[in-house]
């Protein structure tokens, strides 16, 4: 395995064993092993932030569930169920823009440029 990833660095390469694992995750206990792994430090490096900056003490706030292996429905679900058990005041959300759209349209909001639903 070392020198696979080691052949070719390029992070999509990497990135296709996340597909894989998916793809075994209902019948591989090694791959459900992975997975849920995953989603555990997902969650652990989001509370660590949360707690960080204060958050969790304010109320109610928003966790925006973005990226590729999010996009995952396994991976969104065990995310999700996680977040919920370990901050319970957490918002999540599913973008509906890719994120480079969304860090546009909220760099338009302080502008008195006009955005609609069809910008």
């Amino acid at each position: 395995m070392i020198p696979w990833v080691y052949s070719d660095v390029a992070w999509s390469r990497v990135a296709e064993l996340a597909t894989l694992a998916f793809d075994l995750y209902s019948t591989d206990n090694i791959a459900k092993q992975i997975v849920e792994q995953a989603a555990e430090e997902i969650v652990l490096s989001v509370t660590i932030c949360v707690q960080r900056i204060g958050l969790a003490s304010e109320g109610p706030f928003p966790v925006v569930l973005a990226g590729g292996v999010l996009q995952n429905e396994i991976m969104s679900s065990l995310v999700t169920a996680k977040l919920q058990s370990a901050l319970p005041s957490a918002e999540i959300l599913h973008p509906k823009v890719s994120p480079a759209l969304g860090a546009a349209l909220l760099c338009l909001q302080g502008t008195h440029v006009s955005v609609s639903a069809t910008v």
